[in-house]
């Protein structure tokens, strides 16, 4: 990705990456004109409101988008600087990334999402239903490997 192609504009939020068994939960995004990266396969996101921490931000996101609740989820490091982008929309935008593990895989999506599946590390690696976003790819899939 050309970053001087990308306008960046202002991002408050989150990505969450929840592993299982050896495998990370994705979400389908609906087809929605007011999602980002919209239509595409790819980890949970949220934004954070006001007075929220990030981590309190993960965990409601978490909650919101996968009916998985806080007590299911386990921190597996510390939150870390993401760079994220939108190739329809021509943007890009900076989240604090959180890596959960968690004790079920019982999933209740939202509206915002239309399918979920548990995929493989491999499977990511080689974009098997699964959509690149991250500036940083390697770097977070370089991390995640470390909990799987």
């Amino acid at each position: 990705m050309d970053s001087y192609e990308y306008r960046t504009v202002d991002a408050n939020g989150v990505a969450v990456a929840i592993i299982n068994s050896r495998k990370i939960l994705l979400f389908k995004r609906r087809s929605l004109p007011f999602l980002k990266n919209a239509g595409i396969w790819s980890l949970l996101f949220g934004h954070k409101e006001d007075g929220e921490s990030y981590l309190e931000t993960a965990y409601r996101e978490t909650i919101e988008e996968s009916g998985i609740g806080r007590r299911r989820l386990r921190q597996l490091c510390n939150s870390f600087d993401v760079d994220l982008f939108d190739r329809k929309r021509r943007i890009r935008w900076r989240n604090r990334m959180f890596i959960f593990k968690s004790n079920t895989q019982r999933i209740k999506k939202d509206f915002e999402n239309s399918a979920y599946r548990w995929a493989s590390l491999s499977e990511i690696r080689k974009h098997v239903e699964y959509t690149n976003i991250f500036i940083d790819e390697e770097m977070i899939l370089k991390k995640l490997s470390r909990y799987i």
